[in-house]
């Protein structure tokens, strides 16, 4: 019999979700200090505080490889009992993001963050150019502490028939990786995903999990201004805003990918098929 996996927790898989804003150029030291103090509201359901500078990180644009590069930023976050984090929100580099590591549901999980990201957003200069848009869920399943590894067999999990899984993948045993990306168009824009897979060893224990890490970033085309900042983040008479249906739509591609992937009985151990 197969080694049997098992989602993260009893009705999803993930691990941890990020909801990011990121911007052509790096966001200078005032608005940093403007986001630090904004972010104090949040004081009680956030009370911890980030360093006041972190490895740089630049969504959306390249950076030479090779360079250890610190910045300010501006971060607060609340850890879980283990010192885990539990939930976090940050302005480093060139982008704005909340990180939430309890994922429950988009719906509850996404009003949550909404309120933290709008909040550190709205220090931003409303003519700011908008690089991208980025959703990254990260999946995981876990097999049994002490398993066999002779009895790992990929389509338990995954599959066979996905068009995200190689030849390769499937006849390599317990460890393998798949790393790819692409872009598909949307209402003038394009979405750019990057879709890692892998099995890893967590040590000491050898336990085997399944990864499945996919970031979906929602950038514009040419001089297209659906990714202009102020609409994004402008209050609709409703009380929506443009990013909610952003997050809304590169969720719906992230399912898309999850559902190709899985096979049927674990789609419906996290929720999602019938």
């Amino acid at each position: 019999m197969a080694l049997q996996s098992k989602p993260l927790k009893e009705h999803n898989a993930i691990e941890r979700v990020s909801f990011v804003v990121a911007f052509s150029r790096g966001l200078p030291q005032s608005k940093l200090n403007e986001v630090r103090s904004a972010l104090e509201d949040f004081a009680q359901e956030l009370p911890g505080v980030g360093p006041g500078v972190a490895p740089l990180q630049m969504a959306g644009m390249q950076v030479g490889q090779g360079f250890a590069i610190e910045t300010a930023e501006a971060s607060r976050f609340i850890a879980k009992p283990d010192g885990m984090p539990a939930w976090a929100v940050q302005a480093v580099g060139n982008l704005v993001q909340v990180q939430c590591f309890e994922y429950t549901s988009f719906a509850e999980v996404w009003t949550r963050a909404r309120r933290y990201l709008l909040r550190a957003l709205s220090c931003i200069d409303e003519d700011a150019p908008v690089a991208e848009v980025a959703f990254h869920v990260v999946d995981k399943f876990e097999y049994p502490q002490g398993a066999n590894w002779q009895e790992y067999e990929l389509a338990e999990l995954f599959n066979p028939a996905s068009i995200y899984l190689t030849p390769k993948a499937q006849i390599s045993g317990a460890l393998w990786h798949v790393y790819q990306g692409w872009f598909e168009p949307h209402d003038g824009a394009r979405i750019l995903h990057q879709l890692n897979l892998s099995t890893s060893v967590v040590l000491p224990d050898q336990q085997l999990n399944a990864i499945i890490d996919h970031r979906g970033a929602l950038r514009a085309n040419g001089d297209s201004d659906m990714l202009a900042f102020k609409p994004l983040v402008a209050h609709r008479d409703d009380g929506s805003v443009q990013l909610d249906e952003a997050f809304l739509t590169l969720r719906t591609h992230n399912r898309q990918a999850i559902e190709n992937l899985l096979q049927p009985k674990k789609l419906r151990l996290i929720g999602i098929g019938q």
